[in-house]
C-alpha cells in the first residue's frame, strides 16, 4: 500500500512538473526585410508608425500611473 502511495504521489509531481515546464513557453519573432525598394519603404513607414503608436501608448500609461501635480 505504501509503494502505492509513493507511485501515485511521484506521478503527481512528474504531472506538475511538465504543466509548470509548459507554461514556460516563449515567442519570438524573426523579421526579414522586403527584397523590393518598395517593400523596403513600406517597411520603414509601417515601423515610424508602429513606434508612433508605442510612443503615445508608453506616455498614457506614465500619465496615468504618475499622480497628477497642480
Amino acid at each position: 500500500m505504501l509503494t502505492k502511495m509513493k507511485n501515485i504521489q511521484r506521478f503527481l509531481i512528474g504531472i506538475v512538473a511538465i504543466i509548470g515546464l509548459a507554461s514556460c513557453t516563449t515567442y519570438r519573432y524573426e523579421y526579414t526585410a522586403p527584397p523590393t525598394e518598395s517593400g523596403k519603404t513600406c517597411a520603414v513607414q509601417c515601423m515610424n508608425t508602429k513606434n508612433v503608436c508605442y510612443s503615445g501608448a508608453q506616455t498614457q500609461a506614465q500619465n496615468d500611473v504618475l499622480p497628477a501635480t497642480k
